[in-house]
């Protein structure tokens, strides 16, 4: 095997790998996005019921 053909084959690895990684790097971005969003609608969740029980608590 020739130079030029190992460097082309070590080139096309690379870039597999990388495309790879740019995949996983994605998947991982979007899951870690999608826990952000479900922990945010649980705080608002929270402070609208802690707010409602003060509102509660004044009533009485």
């Amino acid at each position: 095997m020739n130079v030029p053909n190992e460097i082309m084959n070590v080139q096309e690895k690379m870039i597999n790998q990388i495309e790879i990684i740019q995949e996983r790097t994605k998947e991982l971005q979007d899951t870690t996005t999608s826990k952000l969003e479900e922990k945010q609608q649980q705080w608002e969740q929270l402070t609208d019921n802690i707010r409602d029980m003060r509102t509660e608590m004044k009533k009485i």
